[in-house]
């Protein structure tokens, strides 16, 4: 079920009177929607039990080891619409610009935690890679087709959340919801060593799903508890950061890209400092992550043994010049939509 946090506003009805009926002179409107408005969305099931206990949301067994290993980015299916992750930027933002300064300083909103669990905060996985187990692999489905994203837990009051993309929640102007949507903590390889998260309930701003705005590229989603669990106890949490600006210095960028040569078992990370990219507010970074990679975090404070600061997300990459990502820094309104779930 689709619902919008925005109060639908009613028109003045003026009634004229005459002496054989009464007569409504104006009908009641509904103001048109922002694309800042927050649209949330409960997975099926969620409001008609009580998953605070112990239960197998995946008792059809669904996602199988093949079947994530052989979920895409949506843009390698010819019969499905382009993934943002891998569309050129408007025309025109494919200059760099000078750094667009945020309208207040920067805010750490949360605070990152390691896992409750005494589990180790990374995991080794193949050639020496150390990665957080705070960052993962998010999949879903469109159909019969399934598809794949990147994310990430953050640290909040319900210990639940995911940040991710916006497309990686839903499909943009004349789409709906994605189906099956679940997180997978530091996948590797068809295995999920620390379980697969299913998805309560999402949220995305409406810029995202009525108009397909990558500047509204934003999606967060709450899990269900495993195994009587919270997914933050399980892995931990990374903390939330907002009005960083353009222009940052020591970031990486998780993400498991899956698109040639890449193929989506494992993550991978890049290391740089962020610049202003284009003239609408955007932020880039050099970096040869693919389809796949889209909602993987932007973090700051962080290394590849700690837990960091999100504050973005993979939305875009470029397909000429330079290879590099696009993220949109967190802002307040990105902090209204976190605010939505929680």
């Amino acid at each position: 079920m689709t619902r919008s946090t925005r109060p639908l506003r009613a028109f003045a009805v003026a009634l004229l009177a005459t002496a054989s009926s009464l007569a409504a002179a104006g009908m009641a409107q509904a103001a048109p929607a922002a694309p800042t408005d927050v649209v949330t969305y409960d997975a099926p099931g969620s409001e008609s039990a009580d998953w605070s206990t112990d239960n197998d949301l995946d008792a059809t067994g669904y996602w199988t080891p093949e079947r994530m290993r052989n979920a895409i980015p949506v843009d390698s299916d010819p019969g499905a619409a382009p993934d943002p992750a891998l569309l050129q930027p408007p025309s025109g933002s494919s200059l760099l610009s000078a750094p667009v300064a945020p309208d207040s300083p920067p805010v750490d909103l949360t605070e990152p935690v390691e896992p409750a669990s005494g589990e180790s905060p990374t995991m080794l996985l193949g050639n020496q890679v150390y990665v957080p187990i705070t960052t993962g692999k998010v999949f879903y489905s469109v159909g019969s087709n399934d598809y794949v994203c990147s994310g990430s837990s953050i640290n909040t009051p319900g210990k639940s959340m995911v940040a991710t993309a916006g497309h990686c929640l839903h499909a943009g102007a004349g789409g709906t919801w994605h189906s099956r949507i679940a997180y997978a903590p530091a996948y590797s390889n068809g295995t999920t060593p620390y379980g697969l998260w299913h998805m309560k309930t999402g949220t995305a701003f409406n810029g995202w799903t009525d108009r397909s705005d990558a500047r509204y590229d934003y999606g967060f989603f709450i899990v269900y508890p495993l195994n009587g669990r919270y997914l933050v106890d399980r892995v931990g949490g990374n903390g939330l950061s907002y009005n960083r600006g353009t222009t940052n210095k020591g970031v990486r960028i998780w993400g498991w890209p899956a698109a040639a040569p890449f193929d989506g078992s494992r993550p991978y990370h890049c290391d740089g400092d962020t610049f202003a990219y284009g003239t609408g507010g955007d932020m880039a970074m050099n970096c040869r992550m693919n389809g796949g990679s889209s909602g993987g975090p932007w973090m700051t404070s962080t290394s590849s043994a700690t837990v960091g600061r999100v504050f973005g997300v993979t939305s875009r990459i470029t397909t000429s010049g330079p290879a590099r990502i696009i993220s949109r820094p967190f802002d307040s309104d990105v902090v209204r939509l976190y605010q939505s779930l929680e």
